[in-house]
């Protein structure tokens, strides 16, 4: 509507986002009149693709702390981000989404990663577009065709970790007060906006010089698994003991196993397993595990 528009250009230019032209998508992903799987997969293909961009922004961050001049506490920061974005990217693989690009540019090149005030002008943009996608999807996911409140909340449960970043930017890069958002701005009145935006800004347009190419974090690396072991949470779904993005069999079993004192789980399992949150393992969380896997909760 002229009033979202209005809104949106608003809102977009704090972020100092550009939004002419930004209707062009990188490709089409959104069918006309889609049934509720082919619009659930839209929106998990332009997630995936959203975090791998944020991976790549994030690894390069990392890898050029020094250049940056970031303290300990400042990289590690940075390094939570990137392996928290990369458990989004892998969630949404997990669940069928397709990648549309996996090289990327940014709008000041290679000096982003170079001049700390790029950096987080850079963070700023990026982590703004990927709070308004998520929050779109939220209203998505809980709108025709879809319909899914457990997938609305999957939505906003990530939406909360994306803005925890740009808050985060703001700290590292010496604004006060570093939350200074009441409300977060919804700029996306769909997820099918979100690649435009990022093309537009420059973020979808490789070329020499300005060329940089996703490669999935390693949480077992010396840099970051020190920093991945404090990361509570890594599943939306109670229940998800093994970690795939999922609940089966296999989660009710280790579950089981738990309860008896077969097995020992470490705290993250713990913390899925005990879906009733009484905070212990037992056999009860083993039977709610089973009826959420045949559709009975």
């Amino acid at each position: 509507s002229p009033v979202f528009r209005r809104r949106f250009i608003r809102d977009a230019a704090a972020l100092g986002l550009t939004v002419a032209g930004a209707s062009l998508l990188l490709k089409p992903v959104f069918a006309a009149d889609p049934t509720p799987a082919e619009a659930i997969k839209a929106i998990f293909t332009v997630a995936r693709t959203a975090e791998q961009l944020a991976v790549t922004f994030y690894t390069n961050g990392v890898n050029n702390a020094t250049a940056l001049g970031l303290t300990e506490v400042q990289t590690n920061q940075l390094k939570a981000a990137l392996i928290e974005e990369q458990i989004h990217q892998l969630f949404f693989t997990a669940q069928g989404g397709d990648s549309l690009a996996d090289t990327f540019s940014f709008p000041d090149g290679p000096s982003t990663f170079t001049d700390l005030t790029k950096f987080i002008k850079t963070q700023q943009q990026l982590e703004g577009a990927f709070d308004a996608a998520f929050i779109a999807a939220v209203k998505e996911f809980a709108s025709p065709p879809i319909n899914s409140p457990a997938l609305a909340q999957v939505g906003a449960q990530i939406a909360m970790i994306e803005s925890e970043h740009r808050v985060l930017g703001r700290k590292i890069g010496g604004f006060s007060p570093a939350d200074n958002q009441a409300y977060a701005p919804a700029l996306l009145d769909k997820v099918a906006d979100a690649p435009g935006v990022l093309n537009v800004n420059g973020y979808l347009s490789p070329v020499a010089g300005n060329t940089w190419t996703y490669a999935p974090a390693d949480f077992t690396s010396a840099s970051l698994a020190p920093v991945y072991q404090k990361i509570l949470y890594l599943t939306p779904f109670r229940g998800d003991v093994t970690g795939d993005a999922d609940v089966s069999v296999k989660d009710a079993t280790l579950t089981l196993r738990a309860s008896v004192g077969a097995s020992t789980l470490t705290d993250q399992q713990k913390a899925a397993a005990d879906v009733n949150g009484d905070g212990s393992v037992n056999v009860a969380d083993v039977i709610t595990i089973l009826k959420r896997i045949v559709g009975l909760v």
